[in-house]
């Protein structure tokens, strides 16, 4: 990559629903969800919003019809079925914010989903200890907000829950996710939060609305993990390869001890 282009490139956007969509995108100028009927009966500028939202970490068969809505609104990717099922069985992890409409009736107003994914070496900063204890990464899956709450800390929330929990688990080393280059506002979300492109990766998207699209890669550190720049990610680069065939041998030979042991 030309060191003197930055890896960010800024593309205006359009009118439309979600950044997700392409800035030409003709598909998303629709609500789809309930929730946004059921807010009419609302007027969030007369109340204090944030007394009136939750976070819960599950999700309820019933939510499922919203939370596949919200997708279409948010996401131009089709999300099959069996995405869906991995999240109502808890494969798929879930932090939801709702919004208490009224003492019997509350609505989703964002979501966030993320799965636990083995470690990347590239990811990662080398460390001895890595040769040794088996390390992880959470991986984003989607992650969402309706329109009405945008600019209400409601993203943030979510994603200060996400790092809360992987903080308090030594194993989690980084939270990453790919995100489509076109998407200013959420690549401005990510950087706010403390994230780092690192890699952009070309034809990623194979078919959002017809057309090819590249992705960056976004990573957030934590419990001590640190981004490898300049000289150094290049050295460390070079160095992948062979440090990894030394780590799959000294795992086997693990391995076998501790079968020997049993």
């Amino acid at each position: 990559m030309n060191e003197n282009k930055p890896l960010i490139q800024v593309r205006r956007s359009q009118d439309r629903l979600s950044e997700s969509f392409p800035p030409d995108s003709q598909n998303n100028f629709e609500y789809i969800a309930n929730v946004h009927k059921l807010l009419e009966q609302v007027d969030l500028k007369k109340i204090n919003i944030q007394s009136r939202i939750t976070l819960r970490n599950f999700v309820e068969e019933e939510d499922m019809e919203e939370i596949k809505n919200l997708h279409k609104e948010w996401f131009p990717l089709p999300y099959h079925d069996s995405y869906y099922d991995s999240i109502l069985k808890n494969q798929v992890k879930s932090i939801i914010v709702e919004f208490e409409i009224s003492k019997k009736q509350k609505v989703i107003i964002g979501c966030l989903f993320y799965m636990s994914k083995p470690c990347k070496q590239k990811y990662l900063q080398f460390r001895y200890k890595y040769l040794i204890d088996d390390y992880y990464g959470v991986y984003i899956t989607t992650i969402g907000v309706i329109n009405s709450f945008r600019s209400q800390g409601i993203a943030k929330m979510m994603m200060d829950k996400l790092k809360e929990i992987c903080l308090n688990s030594p194993l989690v080393q980084y939270i990453y996710l790919h995100i489509v280059t076109y998407n200013n506002a959420g690549i401005k979300y990510y950087e706010r939060n403390g994230f780092k492109a690192i890699e952009i990766k070309r034809d990623h998207y194979s078919d959002i609305e017809g057309k090819q699209y590249d992705a960056y890669v976004y990573i957030y550190h934590l419990n001590n993990s640190s981004i490898k720049v300049g000289f150094f990610n290049d050295l460390f680069t070079c160095l992948a390869a062979p440090v990894n065939s030394i780590i799959d041998l000294f795992k086997s030979a693990k391995t076998k001890f501790n079968k020997q042991k049993q």
